[in-house]
Order: C-alpha cells, then structure tokens, then sequence
C-alpha cells in the first residue's frame, strides 16, 4: 500500500508543477517583518529547462556539471546518458543525496515530469543552478543522441 500511496504523491507533484516545458528563475527568499529573511537565511536557485541540444553542449563544454538522473534503477535498462549519476527521485525529495547546492545539475528523468519537479524543489531549496532535461530520456533518444545501455 506505501508503495501505491507514492505514486499517487509522485503524480500529484508531476501534474502540479508542469511536464517539464517552462523555463525561469526560481526565489525562494522567505521574509519576516522588517525586510530581512526569516531566520537570517535567503535561500535563492535559478531554474530552467533546457532541449536536448543544449544540455548536450553544456555538457561537453562544462566541467562542472552534475547530471543527475531521477528514474528508477529498473528504468535505467530503457538506457541512459554516460556519466549520468542515479539518484531516484524520491531520494532527491527527501533530501537522501549528498548533492552540493554551489554545483551545477541537470535532471533527467523519462520524459521530464520528475525531474521538473524534482528541479523546482532543489531551487528552491538553494541550489544556485539547476536545470531540467525538457521531454527527459524521451527527448534525448529522439534527438538522436548517444544513449548508453546497461551490459546483461
């Protein structure tokens, strides 16, 4: 039944925020009266979602990016992009990962709901740069980019 309750919060969180096809900037400041954050602490991240092409070009021209893939260990048989770091995103939402809020990440997950959403949370949580790989693996393979698959 814990499992059947995830799936529904996975897919109100998904339908909530969008399939991934938004870009923006996302603030997280929380004010307290006077002006100043609450708690002394601002917390702000930029968000976008980015095609295939130029996550790829960010990859190849950025040392210092993450990508960060949120599907499930199963689905990592459907293939996935080299260099790609799983981390499923239930564990991202729970804040179950060792992710620096200073690195730069792109998410991927099937077709760009989970990460969008998973993308949303992180910004506003802090992390200063964090992109969404819009349409996901789906996009990836349709753009004709290299895809690698586990050994059997």
């Amino acid at each position: 039944m814990k499992s059947k309750h995830r799936w529904i919060i996975a897919l109100v969180l998904i339908l909530f925020v969008g399939c991934g096809q938004k870009t923006g900037s996302t603030s997280g400041t929380t004010e307290s009266s006077g002006g100043q954050p609450a708690g002394g602490v601002q917390q702000k991240g930029s968000f976008a979602s980015i095609g295939p092409a130029d996550a790829r070009k960010m990859l190849e021209t950025r040392s210092d990016i993450l990508l960060v893939d949120v599907r499930s260990p199963e689905e990592l048989k459907e293939g996935s992009i080299q260099g790609a770091v799983l981390i499923p995103f239930f564990s991202v939402m729970r804040g179950q990962h060792n992710l620096d809020p200073a690195k730069p990440l792109i998410l991927v997950c099937a077709v760009g709901g989970r990460s969008y959403a998973a993308g949303q949370m992180l910004a506003a949580r802090g992390f200063r740069e964090v992109y969404n790989l819009s349409g996901g693996m789906s996009a990836w393979k349709r753009a004709g980019l290299p895809v690698e698959y586990p050994q059997p």
